[in-house]
């Protein structure tokens, strides 16, 4: 993706971590940007409600009557912070086929952790990729909307 050196007017920007999403509207000029807010996106389910817990299963190598002294093994735990992150690619994927569809923007940038972008990637119809101008592997959510603005038009 190439760099921006303009964010055009009714530009969508797309702010996202591996917990939320912040969707952002260039309500300004295309050389003095005014971002406002369009939507916050939270996660659908939080870790208790996926059935995850602090500490990983055991499994029990046999049956006692087999074998009494059976080994044990753990269970993985399952990477809560990937499939948070594969939830939230699908909700801004569908968020944003329902904007482009509805005709809310012509032009998006994602701003995101790598991992998030290429699920973001995976996940988007071709439709809406082609609307994609620009890509920023950073993560930005923590940041204000005045620094957001100056970081998207300085070099990155």
């Amino acid at each position: 993706m190439q760099r921006l050196n303009r964010l055009p007017k009714e530009m969508l920007l797309v702010i996202s971590d591996s917990q939320r999403a912040l969707l952002l509207r260039n309500e300004g000029t295309e050389i003095h940007p005014s971002l406002a807010v369009v939507e916050r996106i939270e996660p659908i389910r939080t870790t208790n409600e996926s059935g995850d817990s602090d500490r990983s299963g055991r499994r029990f190598g046999g049956s006692n009557r087999v074998a009494p002294f059976a080994a044990r093994s753990a269970m993985e735990q399952s990477d809560t912070r990937r499939l948070q992150s594969l939830e939230l690619a699908d909700q801004l994927t569908n968020e944003l086929t329902k904007m482009f569809r509805q005709g809310r923007f012509k032009n998006v940038v994602l701003a995101a952790p790598p991992a998030l972008l290429g699920a973001l990637r995976d996940a988007m119809p071709p439709e809406v990729a082609r609307c994609v101008a620009a890509e920023i592997p950073k993560h930005l959510t923590d940041a204000t909307i005045e620094d957001i603005q100056s970081l998207l038009l300085a070099p990155w």
